[in-house]
């Protein structure tokens, strides 16, 4: 039986729910933990999201009981895979201009 969103959980709306009827997906996204730790800053972007990207980030994110920014990464992570040779021909040719 799924349990009943509160507000007051740590997890996410949906994963609270769907995450009971799913088992944790695994992902080859394992970045340490920066809080708080001198010289080890991430890359930040600020970005904004149509109302239909955002609740879709939004709700799959918490099915896979990963953070926005995580499923985010996850997605990027597939598609530098998929497109591996055509970003080291396209990277190759910007650093030699």
């Amino acid at each position: 039986m799924a349990k009943k969103f509160d507000g007051t959980s740590t997890e996410s709306q949906y994963g609270a729910v769907i995450g009971e009827l799913n088992t944790p997906k695994e992902t080859e996204y394992n970045a340490a933990s920066t809080q708080g730790k001198k010289g080890m800053k991430k890359d930040r972007m600020n970005m904004g999201f149509t109302p239909e990207n955002y609740e879709f980030l939004r709700v799959m994110a918490g099915i896979h009981k990963m953070t926005i920014t995580k499923y985010t990464n996850h997605i990027i992570e597939e598609e530098r895979k998929r497109n591996a040779d055509l970003y080291i021909k396209a990277r190759d040719l910007m650093n030699s201009i």
